[in-house]
């Protein structure tokens, strides 16, 4: 029968320790206190002596690498989270339609600010479409009225007799009207 002194600091753990050390057959003893210990070690003069401690924490692998994995985690669910809305941003860009779904309060900011742009930029387009309307309405009228005074120009220079004096005139004038003409 080998005697053991079981030193824990844990009573639940040291009383399920001695009742399966006991089962085998071994005598544990238990020091009430640690004042008395050496006393108790002496005494019994146990056949073994087992120092069970936890190891010292100089691990960093393992913490390490649970905080990569999480990280990693983070950062592919936040891609598939962000892909879409930024593919659909892209989209945008480039004038193509698309669809924008945001799902952070940062994208739903973000659509905000770009559709007050988008609104902004069609009230001008809109409005530079309109004066561009009226301008070519007055173009067409001018050109209109004044295509009249020219083609009557013409008409009057070849119904009209020309005579040296008022040849070179008539040139003039002729040339002139083909200029505006064109």
């Amino acid at each position: 029968m080998y005697k053991l002194l079981l030193i824990e600091d844990d009573t639940q753990l040291s009383k399920l320790i001695q009742e399966n050390l006991e089962r085998y057959g071994y005598v544990v003893h238990q020091p009430k206190n640690l004042s008395n210990l050496l006393e108790e070690f002496t005494s019994i003069k146990p056949e073994t002596f087992f120092h069970l401690s936890e190891p010292a924490n100089t691990e960093f692998f393992y913490p390490l690498s649970i905080g990569l994995f999480l990280l990693t985690i983070y950062l592919v669910i936040d891609f598939f989270r962000d892909h879409q809305t930024n593919r659909a941003i892209e989209l945008i860009l480039r004038n193509q339609f698309a669809e924008l779904h945001p799902h952070t309060e940062e994208q739903k900011a973000f659509q905000q600010l770009l559709n007050k742009i988008i609104w902004e930029h069609t009230s001008k387009y809109n409005e530079m479409k309109e004066r561009n309307k009226e301008r070519l309405y007055f173009l067409s009228h001018w050109m209109h009225y004044l295509k009249t005074p020219v083609s009557v120009i013409e008409l009057i220079i070849h119904k009209e007799e020309k005579t040296n004096e008022t040849a070179e005139v008539f040139d003039k004038i002729l040339q002139e009207n083909k200029r505006l003409h064109t």
